[in-house]
C-alpha cells in the first residue's frame, strides 16, 4: 500500500502455469491488509492474465486506487478592472518609454464597482484504500476590510462612496480623497500636512517638508525636501537628496531617477532611470530595469532588478538583499507582545482556577473579584489570539531565504558587492547579463539567465 494510502500495488514474477497461484497469494494478502472489499473484489485473474499478454511480467503495477481529495478553491478578489497596474507610458512612434507619462488608473468615479470577492469553495472529500474517508482539504476565504469612502450591500461586492483614488493597504480598501497643491512646496507654501492624498502640481523644493496619511503624488520632482507618506510616492521627475532630507512611504515608491538621496519603502521602489549614490531600503523589491544602480547601497527585503549595477569608472556599489530592519523589528516587536499575553493569560487563569474551585466558600468580595478576573481573561485570550493571528500573518508574507535574489539585465560590473541573507561576494570583474545572483547554503552564486 502506498504511504498515502491511496494505491494498492503490486510487485513479483508469475506465469501461466502460476497464474491459478498467484490469484490466491494476492487474494490471501489484500485480506490480511484489510483493505477495502472493493479492492477484494476485484478479478484477479482477469487482470493478471491481462498484464501477462500485454506487458512484462516484472515491475510494480496499481491493482486499486482509492478516491483522492478534490482540491480547494482559495476565494480571491477580482478587481473591476486593473487599477494597480505599474510603469511607464511608450510612445509607440519612437518605441522608448516616456519617463513624464506615468501609467495610473486608479482614479475612480463614486458608485463605481471596485471589486467582487470570489467565495471559497472546500474540497471534496476522498476514500483510502482501507474504505476509511480523507478529509477535503479547506479552503481560505479572501479577507478584505472595508476602509473609508467604500460601501458593500452584500460583502461580496465593493463600491466607491466618492470620487478619488482607490486605495488597498494591508488587506483594506478605500478610496481616498484628494487635496491639490497648485504650485510647488517652498518658502511661499509652507510645509503641507495632510489627513488624505495630495497632489502637487510643482516641485517639492529644499528643505521643504510634505506628509500626508495616504498617497503624495508629485508631478515636478523633490529637490532637496522630505516626503513622508502613509500610502505610495509618486514622482514624475526625479528625487533629489539634500542634507537631512528624507523621502520615507508605507507603499511603492515611484520615480524616474534618485541622485544622492535616501529612500525607505515598506514595499517597493520603482525607478525609470538611475539611481546614484544614494541610500535605499525596500522591505519587498528595488526595480531599475530599464537603467542602473551607481555607487550608495541598495537594500531590498526580497528582491533586486536592475540594467546595471556599477559602472565602468569602478564605482563601489553594495546590494544587499535580506530581510528589511522594519519587517524584522515588527516581527520581533509581535513575538515579544504574544510572549507577554501568553504569560500574563496563563497567570490570571491559575487565579481563577484556584478560586473557582472553592467557589461555595468564597466570601462576597472574593467572588467579585473571581468575575473581573473572568473577565480579564476573556479579554487576554482575545488580545493573544489577535497578536497570534498577527504574527501568522507576518510570517506567511516572508519570503523564503532561497527565494531572494538580485537580476542583472545587462552588465554586472567590478567593484561591486552583493550580499544576500548576510553572505557576500565581491565582484572581481565586469559580467555580462542577463544574470540572477542568489545565495546556494551560504555561497553567493551567479546563474546565466
Amino acid at each position: 500500500v502506498s504511504s498515502d494510502a491511496l494505491r494498492v500495488m503490486i510487485r513479483g514474477e508469475y506465469s501461466a502455469e502460476t497464474l491459478a497461484d498467484s490469484v490466491l497469494s494476492v487474494a490471501a494478502q489484500l485480506r490480511e491488509l484489510g483493505v477495502c472489499p472493493e479492492a477484494q473484489r476485484i478479478d484477479l485473474g482477469g487482470l493478471l492474465r491481462q498484464w501477462l499478454e500485454t506487458e512484462n511480467e516484472r515491475g510494480i503495477r496499481i491493482l486499486y486506487e482509492g478516491t483522492p481529495p478534490g482540491a480547494a478553491s482559495n476565494g480571491r478578489l477580482e478587481w473591476a478592472r486593473d487599477f494597480f497596474v505599474t510603469g511607464f507610458e511608450i510612445e509607440e512612434d519612437l518605441d522608448r518609454i516616456d519617463y513624464r507619462r506615468r501609467l495610473d488608473e486608479r482614479s475612480v468615479k463614486e458608485g463605481e464597482l471596485l471589486c467582487t470577492v470570489i467565495p471559497a469553495k472546500d474540497g471534496q472529500p476522498g476514500m483510502d484504500v482501507f474504505g476509511k474517508p480523507i478529509r477535503a482539504p479547506r479552503a481560505k476565504a479572501a479577507k478584505i476590510r472595508v476602509g473609508p469612502n467604500v460601501r458593500t450591500p452584500d460583502g461580496v461586492e465593493f463600491y466607491a462612496t466618492c470620487d478619488g483614488r482607490i486605495r488597498w493597504h494591508r488587506g483594506t480598501l478605500s478610496v481616498d480623497d484628494v487635496y491639490v497643491v497648485e504650485g510647488g512646496v517652498n518658502l511661499r507654501s509652507g510645509n503641507i500636512r495632510h489627513p488624505g492624498t495630495l497632489v502637487v502640481y510643482g516641485d517639492v523644493e529644499r528643505d521643504a517638508v510634505v506628509e500626508a496619511d495616504k498617497d503624495v503624488d508629485v508631478r515636478g520632482m523633490i529637490d532637496g525636501g522630505s516626503v513622508r507618506a502613509g500610502g505610495e510616492i509618486h514622482v514624475k521627475g526625479g528625487i533629489v537628496g539634500h542634507a537631512d532630507s528624507r523621502i520615507e512611504a508605507e507603499g511603492p515608491i515611484r520615480a524616474s531617477y534618485i541622485l544622492e538621496a535616501r529612500v525607505t519603502s515598506n514595499a517597493d521602489i520603482i525607478v525609470g532611470k538611475e539611481i546614484v549614490q544614494s541610500t535605499l531600503h525596500a522591505a519587498h523589491s528595488i526595480q531599475v530595469s530599464q537603467g542602473r544602480i551607481v555607487g550608495g547601497i541598495t537594500h531590498a527585503g526580497v528582491e533586486v532588478v536592475a540594467g546595471e549595477i556599477g559602472t565602468d569608472g569602478a564605482v563601489k556599489t553594495a546590494v544587499h538583499v535580506a530581510e528589511s530592519e522594519a519587517t524584522l523589528a515588527q516581527r520581533k516587536e509581535t513575538e515579544a507582545r504574544l510572549t507577554s499575553l501568553q504569560d500574563k493569560y496563563r497567570q490570571v487563569s491559575e487565579v481563577v482556577a484556584k478560586l473557582s474551585g472553592h467557589a461555595d466558600s468564597l466570601t462576597p468580595e472574593k467572588r467579585a473579584a473571581l468575575r473581573k478576573l473572568e473577565a480579564q481573561l476573556s479579554n487576554l485570550e482575545a488580545d493573544r489570539d489577535a497578536a497570534q493571528e498577527e504574527l501568522n500573518e507576518l510570517l506567511e508574507q516572508l519570503p523564503a531565504p532561497d527565494s531572494r535574489f538580485v537580476r542583472v539585465l545587462r552588465r554586472l560590473h567590478s567593484e561591486t558587492t552583493i550580499n544576500i541573507n548576510g553572505d557576500s561576494k565581491g565582484i572581481a570583474h565586469d559580467i555580462a547579463g542577463p544574470v540572477t545572483i542568489r545565495n546556494r547554503n551560504h555561497e553567493i552564486r551567479i546563474f546565466a539567465d
